[in-house]
């Protein structure tokens, strides 16, 4: 597969754009602002390293409850949820 022929070339330009903006708005800018995130919550006696530990344990968390989720109910059926 060539990526350079005219039908692919849109595609992957656009994939290419949404994964550069990810990057600015991404789970990395949440764990590199942690420490700001839980001082605006008022958790002003928090460490940077245990802030941006504890983010990264909910991250973990909210994603094994996505795959959870995605295996137990299916796509079709969270996907039709999330139109509601």
């Amino acid at each position: 597969m060539q990526l350079s022929v005219g039908e692919h070339v849109r595609p992957l330009l656009i994939v290419v754009a949404l994964l550069c903006l990810q990057g600015f708005a991404g789970p990395c800018t949440l764990i590199f602002f942690s420490q700001n995130i839980f001082h605006a919550a008022g958790f002003d006696h928090l460490d940077h390293g245990l802030s941006a530990f504890l983010l990264g344990v909910a991250m973990v968390g909210g994603c094994i409850g996505a795959v959870w989720a995605l295996d137990f109910f299916g796509r079709k059926y969270l996907l039709l949820c999330s139109r509601m």
